[in-house]
């Protein structure tokens, strides 16, 4: 087995399962605050507007720091 330290040398998270599982729960977050985004202009009986507009501002920024601190210094450059 490989050292992981090799594999992830700039990752401030280490664990790859760790890393693929918080990018996958803020990608979903997203996915569904876009569907919930839909359903409330598309339905008029639904208004939840205020708090998709929180809820998206919260996932978005943690989804932005997560890119740059976690995922984009341990993209390859070549």
């Amino acid at each position: 087995m490989s050292d992981l330290t090799s594999i992830t040398a700039n990752a401030r998270v280490r664990n790859p399962t760790v890393r693929k599982v918080v990018g996958r729960v803020f990608g979903w977050a997203a996915i569904g605050l876009l569907g919930a985004g839909i359903v409330d202009q598309a339905i008029s009986q639904v208004d939840v507007s205020s708090e998709i507009g929180t809820a998206s501002t919260i996932v978005i920024g943690l989804f932005g720091l997560w890119q740059l601190v976690v995922t984009d210094p341990n993209v390859p450059t070549k």
